[in-house]
């Protein structure tokens, strides 16, 4: 794997890097949310086309949040959630992509879920509910490159 020196794009060779990175990333959000470093749900918009990595990411993103559930994609139950352990909080794996519009997020409580300050939030094809998604939601892109490879680039700003 390959690292930009500022550490906002990473590449990847395969699905295993991309879950590692994605790992150490649940790994560094654990202990910065229970240090009372990071305030507020921490929601992670992913981007990118289909295949292109996202919830290959919310994979790892899980085991290192020490979560064993199987994590799978969320397409047609739209969301998923998985406890922390250790953490009065979760995982909440939203998958948008058969939304038209925010509006159906109401069916699953997406404002509670938003305003849980202890839980991390990973949203795919946050595009298509737009302004639903909450100010401070820091995007994670993905694309496509050769074979396995992916490029991630990642925007805590």
């Amino acid at each position: 794997m390959k690292r930009a020196e500022n550490n906002t794009n990473i590449r990847t060779r395969n699905a295993e890097e991309t879950k590692k990175i994605a790992a150490e990333m649940g790994r560094k959000l654990l202990v910065d949310i229970q240090a009372g470093a990071v305030t507020g749900p921490v929601i992670l918009a992913l981007q990118g086309d289909l295949g292109a990595g996202k919830t290959t990411f919310v994979q790892g993103l899980a085991s290192g949040l020490g979560i064993d559930a199987r994590v799978t994609s969320p397409t047609f139950t739209i969301m998923q959630r998985y406890p922390i352990p250790g953490l009065n909080g979760s995982l909440y794996h939203i998958d948008c992509y058969r939304l038209e519009g925010g509006e159906q997020l109401d069916a699953i409580h997406f404002n509670d879920i938003v305003a849980d300050s202890r839980s991390i939030i990973a949203i795919e094809w946050p595009e298509r509910v737009g302004a639903r998604v909450p100010r401070g939601a820091h995007t994670v892109k993905f694309r496509e490159g050769r074979r396995d490879e992916r490029e991630i680039e990642i925007d805590f700003s």
